[in-house]
């Protein structure tokens, strides 16, 4: 079986510093994986544009 990724605290602390908000470039330099940001939007995060997602759902 797959190793599950999930972010860091560390790319956690970068969104909270950008309201929230990462581009893809970020994620992946954390680590993360084209499927496991899928899986995070497919969970809760929501794709803003093309390469930027914001971890909370919109208000």
């Amino acid at each position: 079986m797959k190793k599950r990724i999930e972010p860091g605290t560390d790319l956690l602390v970068l969104a909270a510093r950008q309201g929230g908000c990462l581009t893809w470039t970020q994620c992946a330099a954390h680590g993360l994986t084209r499927s496991a940001i899928n899986r995070l939007l497919a969970a809760s995060w929501t794709r803003t544009a093309s390469g930027i997602y914001c971890i909370h759902p919109p208000d």
